[in-house]
């Protein structure tokens, strides 16, 4: 496979392209995160103790 066409400028703006995209994907992933319902308070959580005891 002949590179000749691999210029400096061409490989600068592969790299350029990636960077972007991968920001892209990040940004996206980071509002995805972020947005979605939060679970409620009292479900999963290990560190309260259940509803009707004293605790101690």
């Amino acid at each position: 496979m002949r590179l000749e066409f691999m210029t400096r400028d061409i490989w600068e703006a592969l790299i350029a392209g990636v960077l972007i995209i991968g920001a892209a994907f990040v940004f996206l992933r980071l509002y995805l995160d972020f947005s979605r319902p939060l679970p409620a308070d009292d479900l999963d959580d290990p560190t309260t103790p259940p509803k009707g005891t004293s605790g101690s």
